[in-house]
């Protein structure tokens, strides 16, 4: 089994090691906790070199094709929420029935008539 001291120092050369390349991330565990280990410099350089070279490649295109006017969208106008809007009334006309008037002055009702179909049953329609 390894001593603490001599784990201390395997730790302490792997951590070098991996501050090395760049992206890495370093954890320890201590107790109940897992820390994060601050940025390498390999690491903050890695993520700068990108962002200098999308900077010479928009350069050299504005140097290669001209400076391009990008036109803005025109930001449309919306409508009203329709879930937030009363809605309309509609104005119901009741229908009087037209029925044919008997001499009391009662009306008298239509019976419908009824329907036979294809095969024989009767339907009313």
């Amino acid at each position: 089994m390894l001593t603490e001291r001599a784990s201390n120092e395997i730790d302490d050369s792997l951590s070098e090691k991996l501050r090395t390349i760049a992206g890495t991330p370093i954890l320890y565990i201590k107790y109940n906790a897992i820390l994060l280990d601050r940025v390498s410099e390999a690491s903050k350089t890695g993520a700068e070199t990108p962002k200098v070279e999308i900077n010479t490649v928009k350069a050299m295109k504005a140097a290669v094709f001209g400076e391009q006017e990008g036109k803005k969208k025109k930001r449309k106008i919306k409508g009203v929420n329709p879930l937030s809007c009363k809605k309309k009334k509609v104005n119901v006309n009741v229908a009087v029935r037209s029925g044919e008037r008997t001499a009391s002055g009662k009306r008298k009702r239509s019976k419908r008539k009824s329907v036979v179909t294809s095969e024989g049953s009767k339907c009313d329609d």
